[in-house]
């Protein structure tokens, strides 16, 4: 995704979503601080129930059937993340190497862990629980981590054609979240490529003045609300992005994209 395009799937999803400053606006929750977003275990059942399902998820349309159920798992998933979140703290979603390993402090003790693994730990601590996706999952590591993280729906991640593979304590594949940010990695990295040539800015400038030009919101959020253009079939997947991603799922993950019906995940 070039910059022109990210641009213009932002300024789609403005029209689509116009920007308020209602509690649940993106940059109201982010107000609350990433200690709040890195720390909901600190959080009673009840509260995630008002704060998080009622104040956050459903005004984002995320569909919830059994908001007591779905307090209960995510009190359960995020009581096992603050160990995991702090080995990914600091990293952005554009510089990283998923291959590369980082310092993992448990109870248990110190380990050093591949960033692929972390991140699919995370993401099976989430869907393990009854009632909870990848939608939700994404949603909150999200708002937790914003500079590594992208948010996804199933419209979303259906659209990019995103490969399955096995989680930690899953039986069952699910689409890999960690191959849907290798996707992102390269659409954002296209986007800041793009902007930066022809003229000698370097890397940092360049995404400097992209969220200078948006808000200064994150790179992820504003691949996320591009991302809403190509879901609904306003704006193109870019081939080129997608054809890079494809070859490092393989050489990287091993994985290759097979369809498979979603209508029971």
């Amino acid at each position: 995704m070039d910059y022109q395009q990210l641009k213009k799937g932002v300024a789609y999803h403005k029209s689509k979503y116009p920007p308020n400053n209602d509690s649940w606006s993106y940059k109201n929750l982010r107000a609350k601080g990433d200690d709040y977003w890195l720390h909901l275990e600190r959080l009673h059942k009840s509260t995630i129930k008002t704060d998080v399902i009622d104040g956050f998820l459903q005004k984002w349309k995320t569909q919830i059937r059994h908001p007591d159920i779905v307090a209960e798992s995510i009190a359960k998933a995020v009581s096992l993340l603050p160990d995991y979140y702090a080995g990914l703290k600091g990293i952005r979603l554009e510089d990283v190497n998923f291959q590369s390993r980082v310092t993992l402090k448990r109870k248990d003790g110190i380990s050093e862990e591949q960033i692929t693994t972390i991140i699919g730990s995370i993401h099976s601590f989430f869907v393990q629980q009854p009632e909870i996706g990848s939608t939700i999952t994404s949603k909150l590591i999200h708002m937790a981590l914003p500079d590594l993280f992208v948010m996804l729906d199933r419209g979303i991640i259906d659209k990019y054609c995103v490969p399955r593979s096995y989680l930690p304590v899953i039986k069952k594949k699910r689409k890999s979240y960690v191959a849907f940010l290798i996707l992102m990695q390269e659409n954002i990295n296209h986007a800041i490529n793009c902007y930066a040539s022809p003229s000698p800015l370097t890397k940092e400038k360049a995404i400097s003045a992209i969220q200078k030009n948006h808000g200064n919101l994150p790179l992820t959020r504003l691949i996320d609300m591009a991302n809403f253009a190509v879901r609904d079939c306003e704006q193109a997947v870019c081939m080129e992005c997608m054809r890079k991603a494809k070859q490092r799922w393989h050489t990287e993950l091993g994985l290759n994209y097979k369809w498979e019906d979603d209508s029971q995940e």
